[in-house]
């Protein structure tokens, strides 16, 4: 889903212009001297990467758009999920919003892992529940007219003539209407 674009491409160069080429979550900086086809100082190593993905809608400009190191890169793109809504391709993103969002959730999982586990522990757990309730909910909703009918044929039964009515039926469906 990733794509490389005229955006990104600019983001990046003017980071390294500006001397700004470090992750901006952990601060890691290519090492000096690192070429790679004609770029300075590593500058292909280092990941613009939209926060908002643009295969969600998120927009393809640098209010977007974070400079990351390969790790940071990979650990951003765990930290958000993509799901499918409606007809392919459309996606919606549940993740962070912002620079400034996804940039506090990467520096918690650097600086404080613990605690960033047991956030993200807790968060599953809500976010089962929700999806146990929702589960059940709807189960319920499919299971109320079959409770219905069958509260009807119950009654039903206590009607006269219901029961011979029903094996009269039955009789001429099972002996070939005779």
């Amino acid at each position: 889903m990733a794509r490389h674009t005229q955006v990104t491409s600019r983001f990046k160069s003017a980071r390294r212009k500006d001397g700004a080429a470090a992750c901006e979550a952990c601060g890691w900086k290519p090492p000096d001297g690192l070429r790679e086809a004609g770029q300075r100082d590593g500058h292909k190593i280092m990941h613009a990467h939209h926060v908002v993905p643009l295969a969600c809608g998120g927009p393809d400009v640098s209010v977007n758009l974070v400079l990351l190191c390969p790790n940071c890169h990979a650990l951003a793109h765990r930290l958000g999920r993509m799901t499918l809504t409606g007809a392919y391709p459309e996606y919606a993103w549940a993740g962070a919003a912002t620079r400034d969002e996804l940039l506090a959730e990467l520096r918690m999982i650097e600086n404080e892992p613990d605690r960033w586990s047991e956030r993200m522990k807790r968060q599953r757990a809500e976010e089962a529940a929700a999806a146990r309730a929702a589960r059940i909910a709807e189960e319920e909703k499919a299971a109320k007219p079959r409770r219905e009918l069958i509260a009807v044929l119950i009654s039903s039964l206590d009607a006269p003539n219901v029961l011979p009515a029903a094996r009269k039926h039955l009789k001429g469906r099972h002996s070939g209407g005779r």
